[in-house]
């Protein structure tokens, strides 16, 4: 089972032409309300892929019943986890995609204080009901928390010892290259993007991540030139694989984490993990929203074998 730990988010999407400027007005072509937050859209995309999944968030009272409460349940997504503020309100973004080319503006909002107090105080409780947890994955978000969090995991070892700890820390990397830094040390798997990962080695004085700390996996995500992974003392370059259409590229980072995660779990090697997580991002970027258009891992599989000659099977008990 995989717990990801992180943000349930009521996404706004605006698509659009051009994006404004200060002071500008533009009319959007499409507007759409969707279900979001780093966290969520992994574990919604873990649960597709036939995996076990739960999350670890806050969310407000006063909006989380409005649909989105019911349909993490009917997935059978685990929300112990979730805890509620009293009288309070989820978190919310806006996001601005522009066509043709995917370029963004996203507007957030988050109680972030106030949500990491709760969770801060609710780490005992979490670490005593994790037995069946195999990954927990960590989403950009509360980065205070979680070293928190992982500093207590790591005095437990003796009982939690077969769990791996995933971290993507996302675009807090730019403005928070050291919150980043304090959380790696208890990481197994790392995931970035090329501008985080370009971010985290200026930062460290380093020209490959590696160098700081011999993760099990690195992964870093290159856009439309795929991704790069790093393990056993190899680089492997995994292609990107093309959606049909392209639409909106909201959630494809999260979906492509996600995919991965749950791909390891079913036992499949590195390689074959990056051509399934690549082929589940594009079936994202098909259509609006983070979670719309999430494929099952027979339908990811179909796709990847156009891009690769393996057979996908599973080599390695979990």
């Amino acid at each position: 089972m995989i717990f990801c730990v992180g943000t349930i988010v009521f996404d706004t999407i605006l698509v659009v032409k051009k994006l404004a400027l200060v002071n500008d007005a533009v009319v959007a072509d499409e507007y759409k309300r969707t279900f979001g937050g780093a966290a969520a859209n992994c574990a919604v995309a873990i649960k597709k892929l036939s995996v076990d999944s739960g999350l670890i968030s806050v969310v407000g009272d006063n909006d989380f019943h409005h649909g989105y409460e019911s349909y993490l349940k009917d997935l059978m997504i685990d929300t112990k986890f979730v805890f509620k503020v009293q009288n309070g309100y989820s978190p919310r973004s806006i996001l601005i995609t522009r066509v043709p080319d995917g370029a963004q503006q996203i507007y957030f909002y988050e109680d972030k204080i106030n949500y990491e107090k709760i969770l801060e105080s609710n780490i005992s409780s979490i670490l005593d009901n994790l037995d069946k947890c195999k990954v927990l994955h960590f989403t950009t978000g509360y980065y205070d928390f979680y070293k928190k969090f992982l500093i207590k995991l790591k005095e437990l070892k003796d009982r939690k010892k077969n769990i791996k700890i995933s971290f993507d820390p996302g675009q807090q990397t730019l403005t928070q290259p050291e919150k980043v830094i304090e959380i790696l040390p208890y990481v197994d798997f790392l995931f970035m993007n090329e501008f985080e990962n370009k971010k985290l080695c200026e930062t460290l004085n380093v020209d490959n991540i590696m160098k700081y700390k011999k993760f099990e996996l690195s992964c870093v995500s290159l856009g439309k030139n795929g991704c790069e992974i790093f393990y056993n003392g190899v680089n492997y370059k995994i292609p990107a694989i093309p959606p049909k259409k392209f639409v909106d590229s909201t959630g494809a980072g999260d979906s492509h984490r996600g995919a991965f995660l749950a791909s390891y779990l079913l036992g499949f090697e590195f390689i074959d993990c990056a051509y399934i997580a690549a082929s589940v991002s594009s079936f994202v970027l098909e259509k609006d929203g983070a979670q719309t258009n999430l494929p099952t891992l027979d339908m990811a599989i179909e796709r990847a074998k156009k891009f690769t000659n393996s057979r996908f099977k599973v080599s390695r008990q979990s």
